[in-house]
């Protein structure tokens, strides 16, 4: 059942986060150790919100914020949301010509950043750069906010796709689809005020947004927040100091928390959760004999907004994404993911074909393949738009890399395809290993897991596998 917030659309979320006073004082954020309170969060945005309004952004306009995860970011977007601006924080590895494209696209007028990523974007962008740790120096003013009403269809913010394989996609989300997704998430995770949720994702992620952002705030919980890119040292300190009660990660770094042995006691945490690419079975299987702590394996995408399968650690399938939410449909149409849920987006902002073609009846068709076991469980079976062409069969990049990470000492391992003398794409793989590799041993290895056209040809010890920010291996030479 949905909560009555998300039946009451015209409220706006910051107004539910303002009318909570008995909260000031306590601990909304933690960014890189330092203790950022509900009242300093609320006092930045009353500022900021007089700020938009001296600079006569009014409701409906499109602001882009940069700088994630720095202190002022949740204020700015509160900020913009109780005046009715829509927000669009692109993701940080993000050239400023592709960040330049989306702007343009969405017609925006200003970008808010902090004062150290402010100094190379006047060069590349039109649009007035305002540096806000400078505005939030400044005496701003202190109106009273008079919250803006979001209706039911209007945009309050948008996300983009990860551009892991070509150029990014804006998505359109309403007030109503943050709501939504706060109340089911908070719901399915039991969060609760006293607990502590570290994400590694940052905010401007879905990932990190649906989790760090409106979970956290909706349920007055704790987040902990970093400006730069976490690290299993890094991790290890926050487990520590903080000891979070939900921790949300992708798999490269639970594989890293495995390489290195990190110590870490996950005995207070709750739930486990990783998403942002598919889990293989061996790095969770390595992560629980380690840690004695399962991994759950959830799927999400932009469109959907953020996650839509979760279980228990009692019951999660092994090798499965969990089962759907409870407001959430899933079928299976062709052997593609169709998913069905109350904080779906309904179109790309370009709109066009690839639009039409992903959303209808307020179903998405994902560009996932997969099939739900006889108990319910979401099994993934790959991206259709990773898949390769060779011998004139489809071969999914995904079965071919799990098969490696069976071979000792290989630890990650990218596929892809080069073209030979005649043209002919021919099938090759990326390695990473921890030692020299046999390749002939490793060929008659994957033989035996692998049909012939599945083998790749060559082979590349490389010393990394090049990865989107939030850890998806960038597939556009696929």
């Amino acid at each position: 059942m949905v909560c009555s917030i998300c039946l009451n659309i015209n409220m706006n979320f910051a107004k539910s986060i303002f009318e909570h006073e008995d909260i000031d004082n306590k601990i909304a954020y933690i960014v890189d150790n330092e203790n950022i309170t509900y009242s300093q969060i609320k006092d930045n945005a009353v500022k900021l919100y007089n700020f938009l309004k001296q600079q006569n952004i009014s409701a409906g306009e499109n602001i882009v914020l940069l700088g994630s995860d720095s202190h002022y970011f949740v204020s700015m977007i509160l900020a913009s949301w109780a005046a009715g601006v829509s927000t669009y924080c692109p993701t940080p590895s993000f050239s400023n010509d592709t960040i330049k494209v989306l702007c343009d696209d969405l017609k925006v007028t200003h970008i808010f950043c902090n004062a150290e990523n402010s100094k190379n974007l006047k060069q590349t962008f039109s649009q007035q750069i305002v540096v806000v740790d400078e505005q939030l120096k400044k005496s701003v003013g202190n109106t009273e906010i008079d919250f803006y009403s979001w209706k039911q269809d209007e945009t309050a913010m948008y996300f983009n796709t990860t551009g892991s394989t070509g150029i990014p996609k804006l998505i359109p989300h309403t007030m109503k689809n943050a709501v939504a997704y706060a109340e089911e998430w908070a719901d399915a995770l039991q969060v609760k005020a006293k607990d502590t949720i570290y994400c590694c994702p940052k905010i401007c992620f879905n990932y990190g947004f649906g989790i760090s952002l409106l979970v956290t705030l909706l349920k007055k919980a704790t987040a902990i927040l970093h400006k730069e890119s976490t690290n299993p040292k890094k991790i290890k300190e926050i487990f520590d100091r903080h000891n979070p009660s939900y921790f949300f990660i992708v798999p490269d770094i639970a594989h890293m928390l495995t390489i290195k042995k990190i110590a870490i006691n996950f005995d207070r945490v709750k739930k486990l959760i990783s998403a942002g690419d598919h889990l293989p079975i061996k790095i969770a299987d390595k992560f629980e004999t380690y840690y004695n702590k399962k991994i759950l394996d959830t799927i999400g995408m932009a469109e959907t907004f953020g996650f839509y399968t979760i279980t228990s650690d009692a019951t999660q399938k092994k090798g499965t994404l969990g089962k759907p939410m409870p407001n959430v449909e899933v079928k299976i149409i062709d052997g593609l993911i169709h998913v069905k849920t109350n904080y779906t987006a309904n179109r790309y902002l370009s709109g066009g074909e690839k639009s039409s073609d992903t959303f209808k009846d307020g179903w998405v068709k994902t560009r996932d393949k997969g099939h739900i076991d006889n108990q319910g469980y979401l099994v993934f079976e790959g991206r259709i738009d990773n898949l390769i062409k060779i011998k004139s069969k489809f071969v999914a990049p995904i079965e071919i890399e799990e098969a490696l990470l069976h071979y000792p000492n290989i630890v990650s391992s990218f596929i892809f395809t080069r073209k030979d003398d005649n043209g002919l794409p021919v099938l090759c793989a990326n390695i990473v290993c921890d030692t020299d590799i046999d390749i002939l041993d490793l060929k008659k290895f994957l033989a035996q897991r692998l049909e012939s056209h599945k083998i790749p040809k060559d082979f590349y010890q490389v010393d990394s596998i090049k990865t989107t920010y939030n850890g998806k291996k960038i597939r556009q030479n696929v």
